[in-house]
């Protein structure tokens, strides 16, 4: 009798720590429910204001216009919570990193790092800048608008309709891009402009530019030229880009031997297989 008495009273004992267990964390999940549900909808910690810093491309007006709709969140959790950096980042392409700092109970400060300009095509009279993975970071009617335009590439001869979108074609982001690759590996030191001309051809036109027998002469094909102006005062016909590299190699080693000044060149031709056409001043 007193082995059962022992072993009901250890029962009892457990089940009445086990029921003070389950109404603690009752009242402790009401508790946070309720501590939350104040933390939140405390007029103290209301975002009034966000302060952005560090942007350039974008305008202040477009930052508190896609962020409009976080004022009167909470400021704690609007900092932490990913949604106002995903939100920025989701907006404007442009953006590569936000930093996000709580100045005071109602107030955010924003710091953003835009994507570096890497290229400005020059179009109906605007510079659109363009970053290394093609994103148009913006535009303007005059260098002035960009302090270091004279420090990127600028290439003229394509559409403004490319550049209706939020990036620049893959095909002609690619294109540049190699064009640049080969210019950057015999001018490190140069700068250098860029414009493509595209000229329509008779395909079926020999070489002395007479038809061929039995050719049809609405039989077209499109060639795009390319025209090199290094540092701003010297061009450089290039023509097609096919042996592109062979061209600038006998460019390049034609101006370090300083046979001509080259103040005094007006142009030097690349056109013509194998040769280095100069037309002087």
């Amino acid at each position: 009798m007193g082995y059962s008495y022992k072993k009901k009273h250890k029962i009892s004992k457990t089940g009445r720590f086990l029921n003070f267990k389950i109404y603690f964390y009752i009242s402790l999940f009401i508790f946070i429910v309720i501590a939350s549900f104040l933390f939140v909808t405390n007029p103290d910690f209301q975002l009034s204001s966000i302060e952005f810093h560090d942007y350039r491309f974008l305008s202040l007006e477009q930052l508190n216009s896609a962020t409009a709709h976080f004022k009167g969140k909470n400021t704690i959790i609007t900092a932490f919570s990913g949604k106002l950096s995903k939100q920025l980042q989701k907006s404007f392409p442009q953006i590569q990193e936000v930093s996000i700092t709580i100045n005071f109970s109602d107030l955010l400060s924003v710091s953003l790092k835009e994507k570096k300009p890497y290229i400005a095509f020059l179009t109906n009279g605007k510079a659109i800048i363009i970053s290394k993975d093609g994103t148009i970071l913006g535009s303007g009617n005059n260098n002035s608008s960009f302090e270091d335009l004279d420090k990127i590439i600028i290439i003229r001869g394509f559409p403004h309709n490319l550049f209706n979108k939020e990036r620049v074609p893959d095909s002609i982001l690619e294109k540049v891009n190699i064009i640049i690759k080969s210019i950057n590996r015999f001018f490190k030191e140069k700068t250098f402009q860029l414009e493509f001309t595209t000229l329509e051809v008779n395909k079926e036109f020999d070489k002395q530019n007479t038809l061929k027998k039995g050719a049809v002469i609405n039989k077209r094909k499109v060639v795009d030229e390319l025209l090199l102006l290094i540092d701003d005062t010297l061009p450089v016909i290039i023509g097609e880009q096919e042996h592109l590299d062979l061209k600038l190699s006998s460019l390049k080693y034609f101006l370090s031997e300083n046979i001509i000044a080259e103040h005094k060149i007006k142009y030097i031709d690349l056109r013509a297989p194998g040769k280095l056409i100069i037309k002087k001043r």
